[in-house]
């Protein structure tokens, strides 16, 4: 992790991804039809996703429009193997949302559907939280989506 105040680039990126990743009628694109575009993009015309997303375009859309579970995503793109607590501080601290409502929201919600979506590994006993080969699938198309919404902001 940088020291507080050191922003790297790759956190500047997070923290872009975070700020758009929920913004697809700001742009005038219905939904749907940007996670299409981003899935061609990202998946068969250059991109360098090596792992193609497996899971239907209604769970990446909603993995991706939830600002946390796009934290998540982010965070795990960084530091594959993670657990609970690391995951919660880290979306705490993008989101504004206090450690414990951050945390809450992750066990009973957001890793779940991540799990399902096939995003993450999640122990409930150890409270281990691991990537998989989807993460970065997953990680990189927010990424494009982040990008597109850049330049369409410019």
């Amino acid at each position: 992790m940088p020291a507080e105040g050191d922003e790297t680039e790759e956190t500047a990126a997070q923290q872009r991804i975070l700020a758009h990743a929920t913004r697809p009628q700001a742009v005038g694109v219905r939904p749907h039809e940007q996670l299409q575009a981003m899935e061609e993009r990202a998946v068969t015309d250059g991109g360098t996703t090596t792992a193609k997303i497996t899971a239907d375009r209604a769970t990446v859309h909603g993995v991706l429009t939830s600002e946390t579970r796009a934290a998540v995503i982010a965070y795990l793109a960084d530091q594959p193997h993670a657990t609970v607590d690391s995951v919660a501080g880290f979306v705490a601290s993008r989101t504004r949302r206090s450690l414990d409502t951050v945390r809450i929201s992750l066990v009973h919600t957001h890793l779940p559907r991540l799990v399902e979506a096939g995003a993450c590994t999640w122990d409930r006993e150890t409270e281990d939280v691991n990537a998989t080969e989807q993460t970065e699938a997953f990680h990189e198309i927010a990424q494009f989506a982040a990008m597109r919404l850049e330049g369409e902001d410019e």
